[in-house]
């Protein structure tokens, strides 16, 4: 699936800063799923069977979460798409963003993967949760606010 929400959606002479992505580990459920399921096959060819049709469907359903989600960093605004058959977005423009936040896991920590929290004014509060390189996608939006705030003319290098 070709991501194309982000790029129709900008405004003229908005610039994407960089973008963001689900982090591979959640395919980890269903892949483990798939080998237990491989595995029970010689001795329970019907439980390792179900088992194996249940990991695909949870491996699909992960794959089509990662490819139709978007997330990127404008030099004016912080987008996020997430759905395949539905769609469901965020925008929020840089100068109504209070804070960002990160959680991570310890695997999260030790993988790179994590939750990255927008606050905005108003109290709105937005989580994305497993996303990779959460703290590079932290600093670049907090790098794009910096320079709004300080009246930068919304040139930065990408990454």
């Amino acid at each position: 699936m070709e991501h194309d929400y982000i790029e129709t959606s900008l405004q003229p002479g908005e610039v994407i800063l960089g973008k963001g992505e689900v982090h591979w580990s959640i395919f980890i459920p269903g892949g483990g799923l798939l080998l237990i399921g491989v595995a029970a096959i010689p001795g329970a060819w019907l439980v390792g069977v179900v088992l194996i049709l249940i990991s695909f469907l949870v491996l699909m359903s992960e794959y089509l979460k990662r490819v139709s989600t978007e997330l990127a960093v404008t030099d004016r605004r912080v987008i996020a798409k997430f759905g395949y058959f539905t769609r469901n977005t965020f925008e929020i423009l840089l100068k109504n963003v209070e804070s960002f936040n990160v959680e991570q896991s310890a695997l999260g920590k030790f993988m790179n993967f994590g939750t990255i929290i927008v606050n905005g004014t108003g109290g709105m509060r937005s989580p994305f949760p497993g996303i990779a390189g959460p703290l590079k996608f932290k600093e670049l939006a907090v790098k794009a606010i910096e320079r709004t705030q300080n009246g930068g003319n919304g040139e930065q290098q990408r990454d």
